[in-house]
This record gives C-alpha cells, sequence and structure tokens, in this order.
C-alpha cells in the first residue's frame, strides 16, 4: 500500500504531507496528535487515494501505541479524552471513502474504535454526523460489518451519541439500517453467541426504561437475524422478548402503533417455536390469548394477499401450528380474563370474516383434503365460540368436505368430530321430552351410529393399537403443539368439562324415565363416556350400541344408570349457545 509523496500533484498537498512524514517516530506523543489533526484538517475534504495510503503508511508509532492504551486501560489514561475524540477522528477520516476499506493496515483503528464505543464519556459537544458516514463506509466490509454487529455498536452509539441528541435521529436508524442489512456470511458459532450478549442489554434497557428506541433497534436486529435464518440457532432471554411482544400488541391494540414490527413478528416466534430442544413453552392463559392474537394478525395479512391476488393459501408446518394456537383459544375464551377478551374477540371475528371470503371463492378444494379438514376444523370451532352463524355457503362447503371424509373408512371419526360441532347448531330450542322431533330425533340417533361403527372399525382399532394416533393428527404433538405444556392444555380442557357439565346439572333428571329423548340423552352419555374411557369398542359393545341405536331397547337396563354422564343432549345444546 506504500505510496510516495512524489506521487502528490498539488504543491500545497505535498507539502503538507511532507510536514507529517518527517515527524520523528519517537517524538513525544502531543507533538504526533498536533501531526494527525493538521493531516486531517488539511485533508478531509480531498478524496486523494495516493494522500490515504500515506496517512496509515506513516501513522505515528508512539500515538498508536497511545490508542492501544486507552483501549485497554480506559480514562486512568493520561488526557484520555483528549486521545478517545482524536482516534475518532481518525475513525471517521480513514473511512471517510473507499480507499482503505480493504486494507488490514486499518483493522487495529476498527478494533479499537468498538472497544472504546461502550465507555459512555461525556460526548455532547462532538457532532456525530461524518462519524455515522464513516462507518456506513466501514460497514461495507463483511468483516467490519460483523464486528460491528458482535459489539452492539449501533446500541452505545445511541446512548453515546443519539439519546440526548434527536437532530440527528433519521441519519441514526438509516445507519442501522445499513450495518444490520442482512448480508453476512460470517455467522459463526462464536457471532451467534456474541449476537445474543447484544440483544439482553436492548431488551433490559427497553422493559427498565420504557425507552421505545430500543424496541425500534431490538427489532432492527431481530430481522436480520430471521432473514440469516439464526433465530433457531441462538438462545436469548425469551421471557423478556414475550414481555415487550406483549407491550407491543396491548399498544397496537389500544393506539395502532407499532403496525409494521406486528406484522413482523409473528414469522419470528413462528422460529423461535422451531428452536430444538424447546426453549419457550405456552403455559398460562395470557401467553394463549396473546399469541393467538398475534396469530390472527398474521393469518389476516396472509389471507388478504389470497383474496386480493388468488394465490394459493399453502398449509405449512407453521400456519398448522398457529391455527392450534388459535383453536385451543377458542376453547378457552371463557376462561381469559375480560380486558383481554374484548380485543381478542374482535380480532377473531375479523379472522373468521376473511376465512369465510375464503370459502366464499372456494379456494378451499384446490387443497388436500387434510388441508381442508384442518381448516374447517378451525372454522366450525370459531363459529361456534364467537357466535357468527354459519352461512348457506359455508354450509355447501362444509358438507362437500364431509362427503369427502364419507368415502374413506379411516376418516370416519375426522368427519364426527366436524359434524359434533355443527349438529348442535339443528337443536335451535331447547330439547325435553316435548319438543324432542322425529327429524332431531333421526339426526340424534343417525350421529350415535356411525359414532358407534367408527369406534367399532376394525382399521382404526389396528391404527390405534399400532400407531397409537389418528389419520390427520400423526404429527401433530410433535410439530405442532410441543410449544403448548402438557399440563396446561390438560387443564383448559378440564375447565371446560367441568363447566359443560354444571351447565347440564339443571336438566338432570332424579330417574331415567322411558322417554325417547331421555333414552338417547342415557345411550348418548354412555358411549361418549366410554370413549373417553377406553377410545373404541370391543365387538360386543359396538354391536350392543348398534341395536340400541337402531330403535331396541331390549337391553337398556344392562347400560349403568350413572347420573354423572346424563345431559350430553342438553350439553350439545349448551356448546353452542355458550361463548367459549
Amino acid at each position: 500500500m506504500f505510496s510516495r509523496v512524489s506521487d502528490i500533484e498539488i504543491e500545497a498537498n505535498k507539502r503538507a504531507v511532507e510536514r507529517y512524514t518527517s515527524i520523528d517516530p519517537l517524538s513525544d506523543v502531543k507533538i504526533q496528535m498536533q501531526a494527525v489533526r493538521s493531516f486531517i484538517s488539511w485533508f478531509k475534504n480531498e478524496n486523494i487515494a495516493e494522500v490515504d495510503a500515506i496517512f496509515i503508511d506513516y501513522f505515528p508509532k508512539n500515538l498508536s501505541n497511545e490508542f492501544v492504551r486507552i483501549k485497554d486501560y480506559g480514562n486512568t489514561v493520561e488526557d484520555y479524552s483528549e486521545k478517545k475524540l482524536l482516534l475518532i477522528d481518525v475513525f471517521t477520516f480513514i473511512f471517510r471513502n473507499h480507499h482503505l476499506l480493504w486494507e488490514c493496515e486499518t483493522q487495529p483503528f476498527v478494533d479499537i474504535f468498538l472497544k472504546l464505543i461502550p465507555n459512555q464519556d461525556d460526548m455532547s459537544a462532538y457532532n456525530p454526523d461524518s462519524l455515522m458516514n464513516s462507518i456506513i463506509i466501514c460497514a461495507l466490509n463483511a468483516s467490519n460489518k460483523v464486528s460491528f454487529i458482535k459489539y452492539n455498536c449501533m446500541f452505545h452509539f445511541y446512548h453515546n451519541f443519539i439519546k440526548e441528541n434527536h437532530i440527528l435521529a433519521h441519519k441514526f436508524w438509516d445507519m442501522c439500517e445499513e450495518v444490520y442489512e442482512p448480508d453476512i456470511s460470517h455467522t459463526s458459532f462464536y457471532f451467534c453467541e456474541k449476537i445474543t450478549n447484544c440483544l439482553d442489554p436492548i431488551m433490559t434497557t427497553f422493559l427498565t426504561t420504557g425507552n421505545h428506541d430500543m424496541t425500534r433497534l431490538l427489532f432492527i436486529v431481530v430481522d436480520m437475524l430471521y432473514d440469516q435464518k439464526l433465530i433457531d440457532k441462538i438462545r436469548f432471554d425469551l421471557e423478556s422478548f414475550y414481555s415487550i411482544t406483549d407491550t407491543l400488541i396491548q399498544n397496537y391494540i389500544d393506539h395502532e402503533e407499532y403496525e409494521e414490527i406486528i406484522d413482523n413478528l409473528p414469522k419470528i416466534w413462528s422460529d423461535i417455536f422451531n428452536q430444538n430442544p424447546i426453549t419457550f413453552q405456552i403455559d398460562e392463559i395470557r401467553k394463549l390469548t396473546l399469541f393467538a392474537a398475534l396469530f390472527s394478525i398474521d393469518m389476516v395479512n396472509k389471507l388478504m394477499k389470497v383474496l386480493v391476488n388468488g394465490c394459493r393459501f399453502e398449509v405449512t408446518i407453521k400456519k398448522t401450528k398457529k391455527l392450534y394456537i388459535i383453536y385451543l383459544a377458542l376453547v378457552s375464551l371463557n376462561q381469559t380474563d375480560p380486558n383481554s377478551r374484548w380485543w381478542l374477540v374482535d380480532l377473531l371475528k375479523h379472522l373468521h370474516q376473511d376465512f369465510q371470503e375464503y370459502l366464499k371463492k372456494d379456494f378451499i378444494y384446490a387443497l388436500p383434503l387434510e388441508h381442508q379438514f384442518l381448516i374447517l376444523q378451525y372454522y366450525i370451532k370459531s363459529s361456534v365460540t364467537i357466535q357468527i352463524e354459519l352461512s348457506r355457503r359455508d354450509r355447501k362447503v362444509i358438507n362437500s368436505v364431509l362427503d369427502g371424509l364419507l368415502t374413506s373408512p379411516s376418516l370416519s371419526l375426522n368427519r364426527l368430530f366436524l359434524l359434533s360441532q355443527i349438529l348442535p347448531q339443528s337443536l335451535d330450542h331447547d330439547l325435553s321430552d316435548d319438543s324432542y322431533q322425529p327429524d332431531i330425533s333421526m339426526k340424534i340417533l343417525g350421529f350415535m351410529k356411525d359414532l358407534t361403527l367408527a369406534l367399532g372399525d376394525d382399521s382404526y382399532i389396528y391404527i390405534l393399537g399400532t400407531e397409537k394416533q389418528l389419520f390427520m393428527y400423526e404429527f401433530i404433538k410433535i410439530n405442532c403443539l410441543w410449544n403448548l405444556n402438557v399440563d396446561f392444555v390438560w387443564n383448559v380442557f378440564s375447565r371446560c368439562r367441568s363447566d359443560m357439565t354444571t351447565d347440564s346439572q339443571d336438566w338432570i333428571p332424579q330417574k331415567l324415565g322411558t322417554s325417547e329423548y331421555k333414552i338417547h340423552n342415557h345411550i348418548f352419555g354412555f358411549i361418549l363416556n366410554h370413549f373417553d374411557e377406553f377410545t373404541l369398542f370391543e365387538k360386543y359393545d359396538r354391536d350392543h350400541f348398534l341395536k340400541l341405536c337402531s330403535g331396541n331397547y331390549t337391553n337398556l337396563s344392562e347400560i349403568p344408570n350413572n347420573h354423572e354422564h346424563f345431559g350430553f343432549l342438553t350439553t350439545l345444546k349448551d356448546v353452542y349457545d355458550t361463548p367459549r
């Protein structure tokens, strides 16, 4: 890189260079500092490659050693502040253009600058405008960019220069976008470890001070990690990140703030949920509510693109996981605190309406049957829970999918599961002996018969015995539910069961009686209780209940008269009438 003074064309510039190069290497540091200042002052607005090369080649050795000392010993070094400011000026001068960007001789200045920037000394009198330009140029070198990221340079720069001086805030954020531009190849384990240490102070600062600039910086960093596919590879404080997410969601709900960040949050959390081993679980209603809200917003955005552009709605593992989280939130809606419930219901209604438009356009028929089932499983539950009645078009689509499921015996139970949720809508009045019309009776008997056949089907029993799981649910636990705490899910459904039992207690008769309604209610309750306990029907049980479902009540007395399981038909009606 060595350049000669004779290469300089303008005489005044040549003399300035000669004064700089003639400094005694062993001269006093004060003299060397003045020589460097004079050189920078003379050439800072020039763009001469030869001059820049000479600046590095002849940089005073003693001064260079002093820069190393202030890096190592901080403000214990004599004239620390003066030397630090000069180091910043030297860095700014070196990278005011691209001439020295790739020269290894400049690396010590980058390293010293990065070690000094965390020191929050009084920099109020320093104008960082030119320094920001130099950082942007310096970061064009990928190795330097990685160093800026690893040492959390933007976080420290903010606290040194921007926090109390917002005049240059816009330029600061432009600089951050340049530094964190997702074009990094040096993503080693060391990098991942260092970036974790960078995220924690940003999050801590926000959580302790409420400084929303830290939120913006945090998501610039996290977006870079997402684009680099590093989210599922690094480990950082997810409870703090969750708390920040919670705050952002609340601000979005209350004031429609942070819309761009909210749009990006679902993809980030999806990658977090992909971490192996598991690093974050939904283990309380508050978390479930938040992620159901977040993923509802995300699904609305995705459906909007489908509805506007007519593109295909791909049902990926990530979307499946989101739909199951939303589904569980629907199940637990009455367990959500009232303050959260109202805005979650608003989001769920918006999502339901968009899916209704999706069904109206017949896009669902382009999907495989198992993906149709997944969408309708959510959609029907949504209709029941937030009390949006199924339209005629909805029923046409649902019946079409139910017919498709009917063609495969292995899908009988899946079909009946969907049917069980829309069946209560047929029971549009309170059931009793007097209101149990023949058409309702036939629907109930038909459903019980199909359920008995499905639970006693040989292929179903074989699959349950060998694979221990149902078709369409084979990989749900592994791929979609591992971020849901098992005990939490169990408690959600236990509370639902308790609520349903309580809802039906007023109806339970003191004795069974012989009316058709009470008989069917008794049979239905025992079938469901048997399924809950054994998950299948042996041949004897299957044949016995098929006779009962055919109207042969000869052996009705063989069914245990356990009133704890009565009221299932009424409970079906309660499920439809009660928001959940």
